[in-house]
């Protein structure tokens, strides 16, 4: 009975690229983009593995290919893995105040807002740049 590969072995692999040389004496380079999307990791060829992604993988091709490599195989292995979609803006919150206590011109929302080592959302004065932190 053969033994067939385990499907977690090549789990973490998105695309693999296999090239060959004219000369039969050269061995094979395999590279893989891995489902990260920015992991390359290089067999063959004397170059180190990338975290840089497909412009990695595009620059490695077209120097192999200048080198007298071609790509014999080229296949995609595993969907990319899904990036995490970041929290989207809550918005301003309700409790905007009418005008800055300090001078009465009109107050601003920052959603990020960074200062004294702090950051998250705040109410700025749009006059005299008086501040109010928003807790959660």
């Amino acid at each position: 009975m053969p033994i067939s590969p385990t499907p977690a072995a090549d789990a973490h692999v998105q695309h693999q690229w296999i090239l060959t040389h004219r000369d039969p004496d050269r061995d094979d380079i395999h590279i893989e983009l891995w489902t990260d999307g920015y992991t390359v990791r290089v067999d063959g060829g004397g170059d180190d593995d990338s975290e840089e992604g497909r412009p990695a993988v595009d620059a490695l091709l077209a120097k192999y290919q200048a080198a007298g490599y071609r790509v014999a195989h080229d296949y995609p292995v595993n969907d990319p893995e899904p990036m995490d979609d970041p929290e989207p803006d809550p918005g301003e919150p309700a409790d905007r105040p009418e005008q800055c206590p300090e001078c009465g011109s009109e107050i601003e929302y920052q959603a990020e807002h960074a200062a004294h080592g702090r950051s998250g959302p705040a109410w700025l004065c749009l006059g005299c740049r008086w501040g109010e932190w928003i807790s959660p």
